[in-house]
């Protein structure tokens, strides 16, 4: 079974396998593992394939990306026929097409986070001048330049998955392949490694990937159109208030009326979809590194903040106003419009810092800055 997050429709495809077909040697019973499977990764997919533990994802994902041979079947990875490859070119291939997250992250213990990623740049070849450069986005990408100088073994079991995943993502890859990318870990990091996929994928990277934990992808793609939704609802509440203040300055008291009432009811809106969303899906981990970071924690925190102190200042804002009781609800109008105001806006720039510009903007300057040949030469 598998789950795909869409691609442009027009996307090209970069990995087809057709009726795949792969067997046990004999004297294994004939335990054929994979049979007559097909799949298609175009540019800028994420693909899931589902299935209990050993149900030959692992040996699904060796065929897709050329590590083992087909019985039967045919693997097309950007163009190249991988059968018809000789091992000259099958190791330029497994260099600099695809990138591979395995499910142990294989790195040196005795070298940092940053020489386990520079590995991979050597090993396909790249210029020395572009290497540590290089290797420095691919950790800023993944959210782990402070950690860039600690060795392999001073890492958590979260942290050395994210550098496994920076080292498939640093050569820029047309393909990254992740077996069983969240599996021994807990729920808050197999999320961040999900969002890790999800922005490579954005950045024009097919991704294909395993799990069993099919619940956590239902949950993402259930819930996956929530963001957005909170940022229109976000969106409508300013609106509304700049149209309500704009009336009352005009002396429309019945249309500044219905203008904040729906306002409440906007934010009512978003208030619930918000807290649904998190308790269903959790916390999404800020990406950005540099000065984003500041900036998006001083939103975020003056955001939520006000945001608790807005909901009793909207009631009695409104109860006064509905009441008549005109100059006390101006009184306390004159703070509550502002903050809620800012609230409203702010929200829509938590979406899109959190969901559109970080962390997809490190993958995609990755890409522009070392564009690897992508034809066997």
């Amino acid at each position: 079974m598998s789950m795909r997050r869409g691609a442009e429709p027009t996307a090209p495809d970069v990995l087809v396998a057709e009726r795949l077909a792969c067997a046990f040697p004999a004297g294994r019973s004939g335990m054929a593992p994979v049979r007559e499977a097909s799949l298609r990764v175009a540019r800028g997919e994420l693909v899931a394939v589902l299935g209990p533990s050993g149900s030959g994802k692992s040996t699904l994902l060796a065929l897709c990306g050329g590590l083992d041979q087909p019985d039967r079947g045919r693997v097309v990875v950007n163009g190249l026929d991988v059968a018809v490859l000789d091992q000259a070119d099958r190791d330029s291939f497994l260099r600099r097409i695809v990138g591979w997250v395995f499910q142990s992250p294989g790195l040196v213990p005795l070298l940092t986070a940053e020489e386990n990623v520079a590995l991979a740049m050597q090993i396909a070849r790249a210029p020395d001048r572009e290497v540590t450069r290089m290797t420095q986005m691919a950790l800023e990408a993944v959210g782990l330049t402070e950690r860039g100088n600690h060795r392999g073994d001073q890492l958590s079991r979260g942290e050395r998955r994210r550098v496994a995943l920076a080292r498939a993502l640093v050569k820029a890859p047309m393909l990254v392949i992740a077996d069983e990318p969240t599996a021994h870990l807990d729920a808050r990091t197999a999320d961040e490694i999900l969002v890790l996929l999800h922005d490579a994928s954005r950045s024009d990277v097919a991704v294909l990937f395993t799990t069993h934990d099919e619940a956590r992808c239902v949950i993402a793609e259930q819930y996956a159109f929530f963001p957005a939704l909170n940022a229109t609802l976000n969106g409508t509440s300013a609106a509304l208030l700049l149209t309500g203040r704009v009336l009352i300055a005009k002396g429309r008291i019945a249309a500044h009326r219905a203008c904040m009432i729906a306002a409440v009811i906007a934010s009512a809106l978003f208030l619930g979809c918000y807290l649904f969303f998190h308790f269903k899906v959790g916390n999404i981990l800020f990406l950005g590194q540099g000065w984003a970071r500041p900036v998006y924690f001083a939103i975020l925190i003056s955001h939520v903040t006000l945001a608790i102190v807005i909901v009793p200042l909207a009631i009695i804002t409104l109860s006064r106003g509905l009441k008549a009781r005109y100059a006390k609800h101006r009184a306390i109008a004159r703070w509550t419009w502002p903050l809620w105001m800012y609230v409203s806006i702010t929200g829509v720039i938590v979406y899109f810092m959190l969901y559109q510009w970080y962390p997809s903007t490190h993958f995609e300057e990755l890409k522009k800055r070392y564009e690897l040949k992508t034809r066997i030469s």
